[in-house]
């Protein structure tokens, strides 16, 4: 139940979109929906000895709201604290008492700050000696680890979840015949869950957060990168989570964001491996189809957002890292007909015969690494480029040496073969990808979680169709500099 959240994106930066029903065939994925509205994609895999499974929600750190970052990573992490099945010893007397906890929490924020008021303070250690007490109580009426151990006495192996800013993902491999195992456990914690040890799991994602971001060379500089680039839009808060923010949420709040995100007709389910269709055909409606479709009408609206930058933006950043130069541009969501045109850039960029690599690297040797990255979110995109300065080379070079790229890419389309060779490397690694099955099923994840797992069989196809002129239109069209940010990330004790 980590949020591993560079894992993910690189799978979100691998995708693109279009495509339609003509995808199925590349895939021989069969897709199930039952009458809740859930959907599953169901991809055998005879002779395998495993079976990859897992869903997505299409809910994530995006739909937090405000002051309340880090709610839906709060909520996966309270997934895997079991269900009024799994993990119950005494259930009334459980839930009686975490019922006196959020009670008590209820009290202690409406105290005013620690040191205002003596009387407060004095209610206030009361509270904590209360609540400490409760605490040991609700230990003793549950058997904690109870849904992991269920999986693992089984022979399951990476139970884990991922929340990332448009949905969060759930996901397993197990011995392909505990498929029904798999059924019965996920369909039960998000049938009736339990959401035990909140207190302390937010102490398990404060040290999460502490390793991810502050102990990470660049951590804490791309959260504060990420947060001005999206600055105004949904994407602006952290999937992890702020601190203060977590401290304020309790068990009341999280169940409300729960019933009102985790709706069947928002959830897919994938199977990957050696399972029996016509058994999975049966399971599904079995097990998941108990889950009770939501009595109020579906009416999220979810229109495309983008940052309202009109003049290039820049960005001072202090890292325990490489002098580097991070550039970013809005561009297009999931689903928009330009997302092949700017993956097929990013591939025209990328790799060791790249012109990034090729220039910066090698014929200037300015940069020890380049990189670029098209990411599609459903609601928007963002191109960015990433260069790591070599032997002392001023930041503001680097941007300028981009600067020409673009510029180039902007005068003359690229040549035929030179895209040819670039779109075939990027069919060729993602192929390659695809043959592993728990990639495969976490890929199909995060495609349904972004609206449509149809073009993840046809993307070497979409991206071959890119022409020379429509990378030389995308770029023109999208690396404009009054929209982009640029951050300047340079080691502390360099920083002005």
């Amino acid at each position: 139940m980590k949020c591993r959240i560079a894992p993910l994106l690189t799978l979100l930066a691998a995708l693109a979109a279009g495509g339609g029903p003509a995808a199925a065939a590349a895939l021989p994925v069969e897709e199930l929906v039952l009458d809740n509205g859930m959907r599953f994609l169901l991809l055998p895999r005879p002779g395998m000895p495993t079976v990859e499974a897992g869903w997505v929600v299409d809910a994530g750190s995006a739909a937090d709201g405000e002051g309340a970052a880090g709610a839906h990573h709060l909520i996966e992490h309270m997934m895997f604290k079991g269900s009024r099945t799994i993990g119950a010893v005494d259930l009334e007397s459980e839930l009686y008492v975490l019922g006196r906890l959020d009670e008590v929490a209820a009290r202690l924020a409406a105290l005013r700050p620690p040191g205002e008021r003596r009387k407060d303070d004095l209610r206030r250690a009361e509270l904590e000696a209360e609540r400490r007490r409760l605490r040991g109580r609700a230990r003793e009426l549950t058997r904690l680890g109870a849904f992991s151990f269920e999986y693992s006495r089984a022979g399951a192996t990476r139970l884990d979840a991922n929340t990332a800013e448009d949905m969060t993902l759930y996901y397993v491999t197990l011995p392909a015949e505990k498929v029904e195992l798999w059924f019965w456990l996920e369909s039960d914690r998000l049938g009736a869950p339990v959401f035990r040890e909140l207190e302390p799991e937010k102490g398990v994602i404060a040290e999460e957060r502490r390793l991810r971001v502050a102990s990470t060379p660049t951590g804490a500089a791309d959260e504060a990168f990420d947060r001005a680039f999206w600055r105004g839009t949904p994407y602006a808060g952290s999937a992890l989570g702020r601190d203060a923010e977590l401290a304020g949420m309790d068990r009341p709040r999280l169940r409300r964001l729960f019933e009102r995100e985790y709706r069947p007709e928002r959830l897919t389910a994938v199977l990957v491996g050696a399972f029996d269709p016509a058994a999975v055909r049966r399971l599904a409606p079995a097990y998941f189809g108990r889950l009770p479709r939501a009595a109020a009408e579906d009416v999220r609206g979810e229109p495309p957002v983008a940052p309202d930058r009109r003049a290039e933006e820049r960005l001072h950043l202090e890292c325990e890292c490489a002098a580097q130069v991070v550039i970013r541009y809005p561009t297009v969501p999931f689903g928009h007909p330009d997302q092949f045109d700017l993956q097929a850039l990013a591939g025209l960029l990328n790799g060791r015969a790249g012109r990034l690599h090729r220039e910066l690297v090698l014929g200037r040797e300015i940069a020890f690494a380049a990189f670029a990255q098209q990411l599609p979110l459903r609601r928007a995109g963002a191109f960015t480029v990433r260069l790591e300065a070599k032997g002392g080379t001023p930041l503001a070079e680097l941007v300028a040496a981009w600067d020409g790229e673009v510029a180039r890419l902007t005068a003359a389309p690229p040549p035929a073969d030179e895209l040819r060779r670039a779109q075939r490397r990027l069919a060729t690694e993602h192929l390659e990808l695809l043959k592993d099955p728990h990639f495969l099923m976490r890929r199909l994840l995060v495609y349904a979680g972004l609206g449509d797992w149809r073009p993840l069989a046809r993307w070497p196809e979409l991206v071959a169709a890119t022409a020379p002129a429509d990378v030389q239109a995308a770029a023109g069209r999208y690396l404009r500099p009054e929209r982009r940010l640029v951050g300047f990330y340079e080691p502390a004790a360099e920083a002005p």
